[in-house]
């Protein structure tokens, strides 16, 4: 939640709310304050893509398509080639 209300004011800690999506505990709440941070971070989110980890990769991607727009389906489109069929399909 600290994360999520410095990032609102324009305080970047977009890193924090991405590692949010590793864990289970709080996936669903990193996932729905990166929705809510909408279009602004979706094509910093899109980095987040090249994440070694295939689980991440498929959160990322899932993320960025609730969030929408050009950055967020820019960033799908070279999704789509994801060697990691979860990633390549989310």
């Amino acid at each position: 939640a600290f994360a999520f209300a410095l990032q609102s004011v324009g305080r970047p800690q977009l890193p924090l709310l991405v590692e949010g999506l590793r864990n289970e505990q709080t996936e669903a709440q990193a996932m729905a304050y990166l929705v809510e941070l909408g279009q602004p971070v979706a094509r910093p989110l899109g980095a987040s893509l090249a994440d070694p980890d295939a689980k991440q990769r498929a959160r990322v991607a899932m993320t960025l398509g609730l969030i929408g727009g050009q950055d967020a389906i820019a960033a799908l489109d070279r999704a789509k080639q994801d060697a990691d069929t979860d990633t390549a399909r989310a």
